[in-house]
Formats: C-alpha cells, structure tokens, sequence
C-alpha cells in the first residue's frame, strides 16, 4: 500500500526517498501495490516529474499481476508518454511498456507499433534520439523474439546502426545479428 501522505509530503526528502522505496518495494512485491492501481495512475498525472516517472515505473512494476483490462486502460496513456519527444519520460514509458510486453505477451500487437512509432518523434536533439533508440535497442536485444518477421522493426534496427553514438550502433549490429539468425 502507498503511503500518500509520504508521497505528498512538502518534505520533498521524505516524498523522494520515499517514492524511490516504493519503486523498489513494487518490483519485489507487485501484489502489494495492486490495490493502489486507480492511485498510481493519477500519480503519473502529477505536475512533479519524479512523481510522475514514479508512477510509471509503478505501473511497469506491476505488469505481472495486472488484468488484461488494468493494461488496455494504462496503454493510451504510456503510449503518449513513450511519444512525447521528452527523453527521460519517454524512457520511463519504454520500460513500463517493456515489462508489460514481457509479462503479457499478448499485447505485442498494441506495443511493438508503439516502441516503432519512436522512429518518428522529434526530441530535443539527435542525440536524445538516439539515447531513446539506445534504450529500445537495450530491450530489444535481449527481446528480440518480438520483433522476428516484422519488416519496419528490421528497418529500425538497420537504421540504428549507424547511429553517431557507439553504444547504440553497437547494440543495433547485436540486435540485427540476432534477427537475421532466426530468418
């Protein structure tokens, strides 16, 4: 259960430290937050950014033990995040969505079009681009499966290859090295 007085303390040591508990606490435990659901929602609505990307990775957290509906409810809303073209909440978004594909495989068809769609959005820089494709790659690499046999993913990956930034290049070749051992 949340605390909400702790995550709304004007004491912004005791609201942070104490979000960040709970983060760790719902990754250990995601049954225990199940009944905060409607509450973390609005969580990721709050103007305060690190409560807001709190919320989300909550909601990431809890992807084992949601319902079906919980997630078609949720899926707007981290798809606007994922696309809003702000690298640290688009992140947060990427990795909710990544722990809701793992955990409900079934939605692939919702997700992986939403994680494409990022091959469009403008961000403040190329490089914030990048880091966003950087981290897709990181799960994709580990993830690749879902991505096997789709044209426009295989697309993406190529394009990433030559990314400026090593990191992501090099992600790119061990992601596409993968799919092309499936084909």
């Amino acid at each position: 259960m949340i605390d909400r007085e702790k995550i709304t303390s004007k004491n912004p040591k005791i609201k942070f430290s104490y979000a960040k508990q709970i983060v760790r606490d719902s990754a250990k435990n995601p049954a225990d937050f199940l009944d905060d659901f409607d509450y973390i929602i609005e969580l990721t609505q709050e103007k305060n950014n690190i409560i807001k990307w709190t919320g989300i990775d909550l909601l990431g957290n809890l992807a084992s033990v949601l319902t079906d509906d919980n997630v078609a409810k949720i899926l707007p809303m981290l798809k606007s995040f994922l696309l809003s073209g702000k690298l640290i909440l688009s992140n947060h978004a990427l990795s909710a969505l990544g722990q809701i594909l793992l955990h409900k495989p079934h939605f692939a068809d919702d997700i992986v079009p939403m994680f494409l769609a990022l091959r469009n959005i403008k961000f403040d820089t190329e490089d914030c681009r990048d880091i966003s494709r950087g981290k897709l790659l990181e799960f994709l690499k580990d993830n690749y499966r879902f991505i096997i046999g789709n044209k426009e993913a295989k697309a993406f990956v190529e394009e990433c290859t030559t990314s400026t930034r090593e990191n992501v290049a090099k992600l790119a070749k061990q992601v596409l090295k993968k799919i092309k051992a499936t084909a």
